[in-house]
């Protein structure tokens, strides 16, 4: 009997400690939330444009917006917005330290490594579509307002330098 009582405790302690760790493991795991702590992940900004084509990444040497990803609002899919966050995260474990960040440089997204389709990138578009516009420095004209949301990807593990 002593022996079920302390199963029965050491289980709903299980449970418990499990319920409250839940919500802070899941809140970090997603790619919408920003990080509470420094945890590895690279912040990127998706800016929905117009009329751009084939996804744009730019690496900045600013220090507000370093990773902004371009996408055409007329044809920006789950597809293109993986492929155009996977070759930024190529690039980031190329140059972690980011040493070839340019201000005045863009390169189209073209991955030529078989990847899949991120699990948020469907919610990603829908969040990127239902935001109101706002200006966005260094990007586009002076003023000019653009769709834009910020989300936190895991950097690639094992990539060779």
């Amino acid at each position: 009997m002593n022996f079920t009582r302390r199963t029965l405790a050491l289980a709903f302690a299980l449970v418990l400690s499990a319920w409250a760790t839940a919500p802070h493991l899941a809140a970090q795991a997603s790619a919408f939330t920003p990080p509470t702590r420094p945890d590895g992940r690279v912040p990127i900004t998706l800016v929905l444009t117009s009329g751009e084509g084939a996804p744009t990444v730019l690496r900045r040497a600013a220090d507000v917006s370093r990773n902004v990803i371009l996408l055409d609002s007329a044809t920006a899919d789950a597809r293109q917005l993986s492929d155009a966050v996977f070759h930024l995260l190529i690039l980031e474990a190329q140059d972690p330290q980011g040493q070839r960040r340019n201000n005045n440089a863009a390169q189209r997204a073209r991955v030529a490594q078989p990847h899949p389709v991120y699990s948020w990138a469907d919610e990603a578009l829908a969040r990127l579509r239902s935001v109101p516009p706002r200006p966005l420095e260094g990007v586009g004209r002076a003023g000019q307002r653009y769709r834009t949301i910020q989300i936190w990807v895991r950097p690639l593990r094992g990539m060779r330098r």
